[in-house]
């Protein structure tokens, strides 16, 4: 079984201007290969895997005293389409997936102004993703597992605990057969106007 988290934290200043699937998602936003940016989810029983992670984090934080993140629908929609994208290209996971850079070269602060996230124009943006996937990796609780197991000194541990985000977006697909089968995002997003 293979097990990975992994973090980018990325400080930009952004001046872009505003920018207003298959059977179980829908790509409203993708590339020009038809891979997903941006994705609606209609798979009831994944997006209550996804609603199960968002409250486990915040349940955990709320027990270390810290604020709940504040859930932010359009990042779901980005962490989603980045978990399609793995499931898609299992076989690249380790060409650049455990760097959070994807197949098109795009970090994670790119695919969430690809999207078109408003709060990304003329800001400074803290943006940070953790990702796990793995075949033991099948639920919520084993995805935040898979995300905390290194404890304070790991980076991604430290972005389920930080205080320098406010929003967090969860995404999570599920594809049989494929290299690993499970894929969770969760992006974290803190905008300073």
């Amino acid at each position: 079984m293979r097990r990975l988290s992994f973090l980018a934290v990325i400080l930009a200043i952004i001046g872009c201007g505003d920018s207003g699937g298959s059977s179980h998602s829908h790509w409203h936003v993708t590339y020009y290969n038809g891979d997903p940016i941006a994705a609606d989810e209609h798979n009831s029983s994944l997006l209550d895997e996804e609603e199960d992670l968002f409250d486990h984090i915040n349940s955990d934080r709320v027990s270390h005293g810290l604020n709940a993140f504040i859930a932010y629908p359009s990042l779901d929609e980005v962490a989603r389409a980045h978990s399609i994208h793995m499931a898609d290209h299992c076989s690249e996971v380790f060409y650049g997936f455990e760097s959070l850079i994807n197949p098109e070269g795009d970090s994670p602060l790119d695919r969430a102004i690809l999207a078109g996230i408003h709060e990304m124009s003329h800001s400074v943006v803290v943006y940070a993703e953790n990702i796990s996937y793995g075949l033991g990796i099948n639920d919520h609780v084993e995805a935040f597992n898979d995300m905390v197991q290194y404890g304070p000194t790991d980076v991604s541990y430290d972005n389920l605990h930080s205080t320098a985000f406010d929003y967090i977006g969860v995404g999570h697909t599920y594809r049989f057969l494929s290299e690993y089968e499970y894929y969770w995002t969760v992006d974290f997003l803190h905008s300073i106007p």
